[in-house]
Formats: structure tokens, C-alpha cells, sequence
């Protein structure tokens, strides 16, 4: 029965996550064709071009992976013009304003990885989901369906894909749902924790 339950969620995990990411995906190709915007494409396009390769040469440092990612990631999003929900005034900036904070979200990830073993697809919606929070419950954007319809698929892959990546640690204990909740919550203290010193560093540096 446990393992039926199991599979059950496993196949309701990889539902929502691949309705979420086609429906980005859709939207991206429309606004594409139609002349309206072409960033969100070109950034899902090179961004699953990463992956590919990622899985290709199975990197084995978990921490120094995610932490390229997330520089690579904020790299291309500064250059299509959206650094810092668009207010990065430099990369330099952008960096300042947001690699503490993934340093810190990989971090959490990484001191529950190597505690509990977890599915991939779980994985991903519940460490996209502190990417949810971060890109679109905080700054306001879920009160536009249009936004969320957009940005959710594309929110789970970068943040979801930073945790997922090939060789992660696999730690022994079941993650229930319990323990899933208390580290969701630890993390995204520690992620406001990278905020606080992310703000404090464009404060110091950033004229």
C-alpha cells in the first residue's frame, strides 16, 4: 500500500511540473511568434541546452554546481534585461543581490540532501516552490495570472533545476511530509538570511 501511495505521488508530482513547464513553454512560443517578447524563450532554451550537458558530464561537487548555475543563470537573465526583477544596474549588482541568497537556498538543499533520500520530481516542485515565493508571491506577481501562467514553469526549472542536477547527495532517511515542511521552512529562513546579507553587500558596493 505504501508503495502504491508512493507512485501515486510520484506520478502527480511529474503531472504538475510538466503542465507547468509546457504551459511556459506555450506561452513563451506565442508571445515569440507574435513579436511580443522573445526573452523568456531564449532564456528557457539556453537553459535546458545546460542541462542537456549537465547530464552529460555529471558533475560531482553538489555546492560549487549550483553555485555555477546560479551564476550562469543570473548572467543570462542580466544580459536579456531582467537582473534583479529588472532594477540590477550592473552584474556586478546582480550578483551582490542574488548569489547570497542562492548560496544559502543550496545550502539548506544540501544539509537535507545529505539527510534524506527524495525523488527527483519532488525534489523539484518543493525546492522550485521557495522560487515561487522569491520571483512571484513576494514581489506581487501572483495577483497576475498572466505572470504566474508565464514565470511558474520556467520559477521551477531554474530553481528546481539548481537542486536536482546529477550526483546530488542522497542521504538515507524517508523524506516524509513532515520532514519536508520543517526543512522547506529552515530553508527559507536561510534564504531570507542571504537576502538581509545581499542587501547589505549592494549597500556597501553598489553606489
Amino acid at each position: 500500500m505504501e508503495n502504491n501511495n508512493s507512485i501515486k505521488d510520484h506520478v502527480a508530482y511529474k503531472f504538475i511540473l510538466l503542465i507547468l513547464v509546457a504551459v511556459s513553454f506555450f506561452i513563451s512560443i506565442t508571445l515569440c511568434i507574435l513579436g511580443i517578447d522573445y526573452n523568456n524563450l531564449i532564456f528557457l532554451t539556453i537553459w535546458s541546452l545546460i542541462f542537456l550537458v549537465l547530464n552529460k558530464i555529471k558533475p560531482k561537487l553538489f555546492i560549487l554546481t549550483s553555485t555555477l548555475l546560479a551564476f550562469l543563470e543570473e548572467t543570462i537573465i542580466y544580459f536579456l534585461g531582467g537582473g534583479l526583477q529588472g532594477t540590477a544596474k550592473s552584474l556586478i549588482d546582480d550578483y551582490l543581490g542574488s548569489i547570497p541568497v542562492f548560496v544559502m537556498f543550496i545550502l539548506g538543499w544540501w544539509l537535507f540532501l545529505k539527510k534524506y533520500d527524495i525523488d527527483g520530481y519532488r525534489l523539484v516542485f518543493y525546492s522550485g516552490l521557495h522560487g515561487i515565493v522569491l520571483e512571484i508571491v513576494i514581489p506581487g506577481h501572483i495577483f497576475s495570472i498572466t505572470t504566474v501562467l508565464l514565470f511558474a514553469g520556467t520559477t521551477f526549472l531554474v530553481y528546481g533545476g539548481m537542486i536536482v542536477i546529477p550526483r546530488r547527495p542522497e542521504g538515507t532517511r524517508e523524506a516524509n511530509i513532515k520532514a519536508i515542511i520543517k526543512y522547506w521552512i529552515f530553508i527559507l529562513i536561510l534564504i531570507f538570511i542571504g537576502g538581509l546579507i545581499a542587501d547589505t553587500a549592494r549597500k556597501l558596493f553598489i553606489v
